[in-house]
């Protein structure tokens, strides 16, 4: 009996974890799997399921009152009773005792200060059984208190069914990188209501003085989703190259700026002109040592050289983006954050979304795109 339990256990991890995988897109900003109990999906607060160890974890105290579970603490151990049903759980040597009273090694953890547990460990010791809807990424522990039947719950849900809906074919986008130089500027804020309306996010490698002069701009852009980055202070040849210290130094101090405007820090870098010829060896030390990364780009949008003729530069851009997907890359956008750029950005957006890719900001975990093949 007790072999049978335990198979039907690890049945149903393997079911769950399943279900995790097929909607845990986490770097394509996927929803997490919800979780229901009979008729309702329950709120997990600030400590939402998490997806460990070949199985999904929940807040112990949600769950349990989610189930009508008492659950108390007692000597460093966490009780769980309902209708003589008892499961005993010890966080410190990391067992469980069961129902019927096996023993099971088990990993928790606390997430805010919540302990958080196998979910398919609290369902099978109190006799719930797990529904996996392919439909939308809810799991829902049903026992014979569920009034509605799948198809009603999930028409209940219909909200949730959308969001999965429209998160699995978000998924499926390819993604590209739109990097803006040169900003902020007086037209950053239109630049920026314009990229909301497509619900694209983007990078901006930001200027030190344009950083004083619009704040606001930039604590804007870091609220909306928005990656900031630096470009420099004064976009001066002579002055940003004259050594490797004042290239180093003009980051510094863009940084200082960006913090004292937003309260955030940055360690994506792009120098002026494009890292080549000028950042060699030594000036890329210099930065990589302080922990910065070097990026360029791999699509010229030609902004600077197609300024009176926006229809040349969207069909442009258009040709590199899907000469470098075919090389199995992906787009990294070089643009500038100036009027004529933004007023082709509505067309620009509106043809890349319609070519099947979303707008994502980079991440210093990300792999450097530069010249000079420098990974750091």
């Amino acid at each position: 009996m007790k072999r049978y339990k335990r198979w039907i256990l690890l049945l149903i991890i393997g079911a769950a974890w399943m279900f995790v995988q097929t909607y845990n897109v986490h770097a394509a900003g996927s929803l997490p799997p919800y979780i229901a109990v009979n008729d309702n999906v329950i709120d997990f607060g600030n400590a939402p399921p998490e997806a460990h160890s070949n199985n999904i974890y929940v807040a112990a105290r949600v769950i349990a009152n989610a189930m009508q579970i008492d659950l108390r603490l007692e000597d460093n151990q966490v009780l769980l009773e309902k209708g003589g049903t008892k499961l005993i759980i010890n966080p410190g040597e990391k067992y469980a005792v069961s129902v019927t009273g096996e023993i099971i090694r088990l990993q928790t953890y606390t997430r805010h200060d919540r302990l958080m547990i196998p979910l398919s460990l609290i369902t099978t010791s109190f006799g719930y059984r797990h529904v996996l809807y392919s439909e939308a990424p809810i799991i829902r522990a049903k026992n014979n208190d569920a009034e509605l039947s799948d198809e009603q719950f999930l028409k209940q849900e219909r909200r949730l069914v959308e969001q999965s809906r429209l998160a699995a074919i978000e998924a499926a986008r390819k993604p590209i990188y739109l990097t803006f130089d040169d900003g902020p500027t007086g037209s950053t804020p239109k630049l920026l209501d314009i990229l909301g309306k497509y619900k694209a996010k983007a990078t901006f490698f930001l200027l030190g003085n344009g950083i004083i002069k619009y704040p606001e701009s930039v604590k804007r852009l870091v609220k909306e989703g928005h990656r900031p980055a630096l470009h420099g202070v004064t976009h001066v040849k002579d002055k940003f190259y004259e050594s490797p210290s004042s290239a180093y130094l003009e980051m510094e101090h863009a940084n200082k700026y960006l913090l004292s405007a937003s309260g955030v820090k940055s360690t994506l870098i792009r120098t002026p002109y494009g890292s080549k010829p000028y950042f060699t060896d030594k000036y890329r030390d210099a930065t990589a040592a302080a922990g910065y990364h070097l990026w360029d780009w791999n699509v010229d949008s030609k902004d600077w050289e197609y300024r009176t003729d926006s229809g040349k530069m969207i069909r442009h851009v258009m040709s590199e983006v899907a000469a470098i997907q075919k090389e199995g890359e992906a787009p990294v956008v070089l643009l500038h954050d100036r009027p004529t750029t933004i007023a082709a950005m509505p067309s620009l957006l509106a043809r890349l979304h319609d070519a099947g890719y979303r707008f994502e900001p980079l991440r210093s975990d990300m792999m450097p795109v530069n010249f000079w093949q420098d990974l750091r």
